[in-house]
């Protein structure tokens, strides 16, 4: 009885307080007193499963402010919560226009206007939508006067939480109430800040909670207009109907956060329908789809399509992983090379002290999706037959006439449009691509290169014209070493390249080539008596498949295990042990 007493007293002494406070405020001149629902309000919604008893958030009466305020940890994902003073049968949610409920998303930082509703008309509730960018510390303050909630991220919103999700947090917090060029700001300081820092999308956030998932956040921030983005996983059968990234930061910076499904997961980002890898995310696969034959280019010229890859925090790949590698332009702008891609074999994470030899291979693409030579590299160094090694898979031009002229290094009568730049791009692959091979992972020596058709003679001439001969083993498939020949003396200029004798510097090669190419099995033939020299002996090996009959990349494959077992085998495993 005293307690119930006591308890009435209090509630009695406040209640006048409140009452003397409101009459102070409006005899001040000061307008209409703010309207008040109690010392605090519940925070519910559909991330605590509209939990609204004594364990739900609470936002605290700030009696300076005039604002209930509070710090409540919050999912990354789109988001629907309401406020609610139970004690005085008041429910707080979405504003009502003439269209009812419905509105744009926003994305926190945001302030949302509210409607109060009563027991009795609480029937009309319907929740406040906000879209809130990762999983973190958020500060929610309500405004009962105007009816005004704003959802910003709290002060310590970065504490326990991994480097990227720290610098989204800090360009995000407060960004709703700066101008558009401060804004812009600071979507410059945390673009540079990703890039010197080299973090990868999806950036990871977490909760404290240990029960609760970590969170992906996704990011597209390309300078060219979109009306709509959309990221396409697996998780939602590559669609787009749900998962659009949100504008932020005056509509420069477009985000969305998804609870991690799984520990891997395949995806892609859509502009405008358009869909493209992730530029943010190096980490890709192919996905595996059916590939036409292309009658304009025998080895395929470049179809099919990856996707980027995200992991889950912890998560490490069993196999091998491939990743995108960004190239400078240096010389070759106008060829668009792009980026390379970059096999890591199995266990590089683990091993992080090791260095792996590099084995270099033209027609990159093709020679992955088509080939699959990822995975016999994979299955060498599986069976004991090659050492783990890098690979990178070097791009090739589309069109026949570019692929030609990329890899040639002399002019031939029989092709009068090729214009040969293999002089040069053997120079930019020395000077420009492995360097930025060798900086950016752990590639070392001995280096390999392997080229098809016009990129095996292409190979051969840089391995053979490098003075600081950084390649010393070469493997070439069906390649073209008549190229160029001149009809009237039948002078060879890449056969008069290999009659120089580098069996000092050079390791092991491999010539492999099939009957069914025709022409080059009589210049294969002629290429025997330059690797005569004892020197060369158990070096060189040649391999002439007879009458395969199969489809051309399948040929090529089976040559490529053979003549990859041959340059590889003898190379000391990265891990210090002698290969069996």
């Amino acid at each position: 009885m005293w307690a119930s007493g006591a308890l009435g007293l209090r509630s009695a002494r406040l209640s006048f307080l409140w009452g003397l406070s409101a009459l102070l405020w409006f005899a001040a001149g000061c307008g209409p007193p703010p309207r008040f629902y109690g010392l605090s309000l519940r925070v519910s919604g559909d991330h605590n499963d509209w939990g609204d008893d004594e364990t739900a958030p609470l936002l605290h009466w700030d009696s300076a402010t005039r604002l209930y305020r509070g710090v409540v940890e919050l999912p990354g994902r789109n988001l629907a919560l309401q406020l609610s003073a139970p004690r005085n049968n008041i429910w707080i949610g979405a504003a009502q226009s003439d269209q009812g409920s419905d509105r744009a998303l926003d994305m926190a930082p945001a302030t949302l206007p509210t409607s109060s509703f009563d027991a009795n008309d609480v029937r009309l509730l319907h929740p406040i939508h906000v879209a809130t960018p990762l999983s973190a510390r958020y500060e929610l303050q309500f405004e009962p006067h105007s009816g005004r909630l704003h959802v910003d991220l709290a002060v310590d919103a970065e504490r326990d939480q991994s480097a990227g999700a720290a610098l989204l947090i800090a360009a995000l917090r407060g960004s709703d109430q700066l101008s558009a060029s401060e804004q812009a700001q600071r979507l410059d300081v945390l673009q540079k800040a990703l890039h010197a820092q080299g973090i990868e999308t999806p950036l990871v956030s977490r909760m404290s909670s240990p029960e609760r998932a970590a969170t992906w956040t996704f990011i597209d921030w390309d300078p060219a207009p979109a009306r709509t983005v959309a990221v396409l996983g697996d998780w939602n059968h590559f669609t787009a109907v749900n998962d659009r990234l949100l504008p932020t930061l005056s509509g420069r910076l477009r985000l969305w956060a998804l609870t991690i499904p799984a520990t891997r997961s395949e995806y892609l980002i859509a502009r405008d329908g358009v869909r493209r890898v992730d530029p943010l995310n190096l980490e890709v696969a192919w996905n595996g789809g059916f590939l036409p034959p292309n009658p304009a280019n025998l080895l395929g010229g470049n179809m099919g399509e990856l996707r980027s890859v995200a992991l889950a925090p912890g998560v490490v790949e069993p196999g091998p992983r491939l990743r995108r590698l960004p190239l400078p332009a240096g010389t070759l702008a106008d060829l668009s090379m792009g980026e390379a891609m970059v096999q890591l074999p199995a266990g590089y994470t683990q091993r992080s002290m090791v260095t792996f030899p590099s084995v270099y291979i033209h027609d990159g693409k093709d020679a992955l999706v088509r080939g699959r030579y990822d995975r016999l590299l994979y299955a060498l160094a599986d069976q004991g037959q090659a050492p783990p090694t890098l690979a990178v898979f070097l791009p090739a031009p589309d069109s026949t006439i570019a692929r030609l002229s990329l890899y040639a290094h002399y002019r031939d009568a029989s092709f009068p449009s090729v214009s040969p730049r293999g002089a040069e791009y053997a120079q930019y692959i020395l000077d420009v691509v492995l360097p930025t091979v060798e900086k950016s992972y752990r590639a070392g020596t001995p280096r390999t290169m392997l080229g098809i058709d016009m990129a095996g003679p292409f190979s051969y001439e840089l391995a053979w014209s490098d003075p600081a001969h950084r390649f010393t083993r070469v493997v070439s498939q069906s390649g073209r070493f008549g190229w160029g020949e001149d009809p009237q003396s039948g002078d060879r200029p890449y056969a008069r390249t290999l009659s120089m004798d580098r069996s000092r510097e050079i390791e092991r090669v491999a010539f492999d080539w099939s009957d069914g190419d025709l022409y080059q099995v009589q210049v294969h033939d002629s290429l025997r008596p330059l690797f005569a020299s004892p020197a060369y002996t158990g070096k060189v090996q040649f391999n002439r498949q007879i009458d395969p009959g199969q489809d051309f990349w399948e040929s090529l494959r089976q040559r490529a295990l053979g003549s990859l077992r041959h340059v590889l085998s003898d190379i000391v495993s990265p891990t210090g042990k002698t290969r069996p």
